[in-house]
């Protein structure tokens, strides 16, 4: 190993739609003159954060189709921290897929430590959470309550969508299931430009948090849209009203009207926004509720608006 100076590293997670992506774009905006490096994992087979984030050489990975805490993708998650490791920057964000369970993240560091080019010093992990869902997700959901509870640092964000009494007891649910992690209330991920400071990892007990339920034969269900041609935006409009209500999830680029649009929404609303980007196929990936009715649903609403063909 060099005796480059070690590169610090943070983990942004939180459940699909939770303000990952923002929190990151805010983080990068905060540091013009730090040199951050950024991995990004996508549970689906279509990369998406990553051209959103991407900045004008800006060292940016995405690793797609799959968690980086499950044995399925370890490898090429382990192979990209060695690679980062060798690259000119001061500060590495890794930001987990929405299903992550990033509890087995510190073996995998120390399984790398005699590969790097240069010292990875693992800062800890900040959980993002939507404030309006987060206690209905953690009944339903095991990767979204392991986040928390391996967790450092929680943001419980979208507080702008929900009263003072509702974000009590959001905090009260955080507390019980990870009394160690330090709170903050935002909206819009906005956050201090001195964030990062304020992270301090813990040392995590027992086997619960030593062991990632990411595993191959508990992967969740993915929808997958392609289309060939553009589409009347109006008509893609009302098939994500007809849809967002079963997904947890829906994230993509389509070609609406003639132009490339950046779609992204969560299981109560949605934006369409124009990008900046060529693509050769319209792709949309939904994650559905984890119930047979909404994938019927959602698969029969894109075949009756958009004639797409879905997987």
């Amino acid at each position: 190993m060099s005796k480059e100076h070690s590169k610090k590293v943070y983990l942004i997670t939180g459940f699909l739609g939770a303000g990952k992506t923002t929190l990151i774009k805010n983080i990068i905006e905060a540091h013009p003159d730090i040199k951050i490096g950024v991995i990004v994992n996508e549970f689906g087979k279509v990369g998406v954060d990553g051209s959103v984030i991407g900045k004008d050489g800006m060292a940016v990975h995405e690793i797609t189709n799959g968690s980086i805490f499950c044995s399925c993708l370890q490898a090429t998650f382990a192979q990209s921290l060695i690679e980062f490791s060798g690259l000119p920057i001061d500060i590495l964000l890794i930001e987990g897929s929405g299903m992550a369970d990033p509890s087995n993240v510190d073996a995998i560091l120390e399984s790398i430590k005699d590969k790097t080019h240069a010292p990875l010093s693992y800062k800890g992990d900040i959980c993002v959470v939507d404030a309006a869902n987060i206690d209905k997700l953690v009944r339903v959901s095991q990767p979204a309550e392991k986040q928390i509870k391996y967790a450092d640092y929680i943001i419980i964000n979208k507080a702008d969508k929900v009263d003072e009494h509702k974000i009590e007891v959001i905090k009260r649910l955080m507390a019980e299931l990870n009394p160690y992690a330090a709170i903050e209330v935002t909206s819009f991920s906005s956050v201090n430009g001195d964030i990062l400071d304020k992270i301090q990892a813990f040392d995590k007990e027992g086997a619960e948090l030593k062991q990632s339920c990411n595993t191959p034969s508990n992967r969740p269900t993915v929808i997958y849209m392609k289309s060939q041609n553009s589409v009347e935006e109006g008509a893609f409009k009302r098939f994500m009203n007809s849809i967002i209500g079963d997904a947890f999830r829906v994230k993509g680029f389509f070609k609406l009207n003639g132009d490339w649009k950046h779609i992204d929404g969560t299981t109560d609303e949605f934006t369409i926004k124009p990008i900046n980007v060529e693509r050769e196929i319209s792709e949309l990936v939904i994650f559905p509720k984890a119930d047979e009715h909404s994938v019927q649903n959602i698969k029969q609403k894109c075949e009756e608006f958009l004639h797409a063909a879905i997987k």
